[in-house]
């Protein structure tokens, strides 16, 4: 089922909240562990706060990250960082979660490559697979590490890959790869802020390519809602 959700910042936010609530409690119902996949970004600090206060066993979940700056851990320019910020550091403060069941992406100086690897491998342990996801959309309409016309798009097989000479720093980045993400079932991709209005409009677009629209990846996912807020998609009340 694929959903589309627009309002004000704080009602879109509530409502992706509100609906990944739902998703990691349908999936606790079928698994005993649920991997969840987060991004970093600035579109996610309204989803995730909401998403601290709502009902959920995250003790049968694992955090996973769809991507990664390739910097040192503690770096507050990493995605962890800002997850931690709108989500984990409160869940692990009250209780709710371990560290343990945050799974953060490795880094190795030079070696992005072996990062990657590591990463993918750690995933493996849990079955290989993402049950739940959230995106975030840059303003070109990349997701994760995945920027239009690279060479990443074409990576063939389900795993996790290093991106060299990001059009965006640090130029060092780990990233699911386009198969993992296109086969993650739910998805919650975010188009917050009027510099997302043209790639929303893009990623609306029947006739553009995911080479110029990453966050088309998303579209195969069985379950998808898609957020906007007004600003981003170019309502009067934005």
């Amino acid at each position: 089922m694929h959903e589309t959700s627009i309002g004000s910042l704080e009602e879109v936010s509530l409502s992706a909240a509100r609906w990944m609530a739902t998703a990691l409690r349908d999936s606790a119902n079928t698994k005993e562990r649920v991997i969840f996949a987060l991004p970093g970004g600035r579109s996610i600090a309204g989803p995730l706060a909401a998403l601290a206060n709502e009902n959920i066993d995250w003790k049968s979940i694992e955090i996973f990250f769809v991507d990664e700056r390739h910097l040192p851990a503690g770096s507050t320019n990493r995605n962890d960082a800002a997850v931690g910020e709108y989500l984990t550091l409160e869940l692990v403060k009250r209780g709710k979660l371990r560290d343990a069941q945050i799974h953060r992406i490795p880094h190795l100086p030079g070696r992005p490559d072996e990062s990657a690897k590591v990463y993918w491998n750690e995933l493996q342990r849990f079955g290989g697979a993402v049950d739940v996801a959230l995106f975030g959309v840059g303003e070109d309409g990349h997701i994760a590490s995945l920027f239009p016309d690279r060479n990443e798009l074409a990576a063939d097989g389900p795993d996790v890959l290093a991106v060299r000479n990001s059009p965006k720093p640090p130029p060092e980045r780990i990233s699911m790869s386009p198969g993992l993400i296109a086969s993650i079932p739910t998805v919650c991709v975010l188009f917050i802020g009027s510099p997302k209005r043209d790639a929303f409009d893009r990623f609306r677009d029947e006739h553009t390519p995911v080479t110029s629209c990453p966050a088309k990846l998303t579209s195969r996912a069985e379950n998808l809602l898609v957020v906007a807020d007004h600003a981003a998609n170019g309502s009067d009340d934005a």
